[in-house]
Parts: structure tokens; C-alpha cells; sequence
């Protein structure tokens, strides 16, 4: 992991540019390696703000006969250690472990739900089964 430090020449925004790039980058190499050159690039996004993604080609969907590429895009976003307050609203500092339980729970709950969503689907069989 790298360190990075804050100074009167080099501010976050700075930093962040400079470590966006870095990764992207990265990013791009690896899906190079996996899907060739040909199927990854830096694309243009969105309908009222278009914004620099990077998009793949993952691979070919067929439907009704027609082939189409499947495509996706990946934002890499440097996320802020402090609140970001504006005039309409305030983005809390990014908390990495927060936000990586927050996402456990998310999964935890999703299987709960999946499993209880069966069980009353065995239930609702084996009434079925006993009456008829």
C-alpha cells in the first residue's frame, strides 16, 4: 500500500488525479490480459453528464438469433476521507471497514431472505402434497 502526504504543492485533488490514473491503469492492464486489447478501452458515458469509464467486451449474447456484444464499465472513483459539504447536500468521508461490514450484512441479509423465501416455498409444496 502506498503513503501519500498532503502539502502546500501537492493537495488532494492533486493526489487523487495522480493515484485515479495509477489504477485505472492497472485496471486496464489486467482486462487487457484477459480479454485482449482489442475488447478494452476508455469510453464515454451517461446522458446529461458523460463521464471517462473503462468498457469491456465480456463476451457475446445471443438473442433471437442475433449476436450482440456484451459490454461492461468500470468507474474507479478516489474516495474522500473528509465530509464533503455543498450548499444542497454533504457526502460523508468514505469508511472503508463501515462500508466493507455494511456490504456483509447486505449479503448476510440477501441469503436470509433466500432461504426463508424456500422454506416457505417447501412449506407451501408439502401443504400441497398432504392435501391433494
Amino acid at each position: 500500500m502506498d503513503k501519500f502526504t498532503i502539502t502546500k504543492e501537492t493537495g488532494l485533488g492533486k493526489i487523487s488525479g495522480q493515484v485515479k490514473e495509477t489504477m485505472v491503469n492497472k485496471i486496464m492492464d489486467f482486462l487487457k490480459e484477459e480479454y485482449g486489447n482489442d475488447n478494452v478501452a476508455m469510453v464515454r458515458v451517461g446522458t446529461s453528464s458523460e463521464t471517462n469509464e473503462i468498457g469491456v467486451k465480456v463476451g457475446t449474447l445471443v438473442e433471437d438469433g442475433f449476436e450482440y456484444d456484451l459490454c461492461m464499465t468500470v468507474n474507479a472513483t478516489v474516495k474522500s476521507h473528509k465530509d464533503k459539504i455543498t450548499k444542497r447536500y454533504t457526502v460523508p468521508a468514505f469508511d472503508f471497514e463501515f462500508s466493507k461490514e455494511n456490504y456483509e450484512n447486505y449479503l448476510r441479509e440477501k441469503k436470509e431472505k433466500e432461504l426463508e423465501k424456500e422454506t416457505k416455498k417447501a412449506e407451501r409444496r408439502k401443504e400441497g402434497g398432504v392435501q391433494g
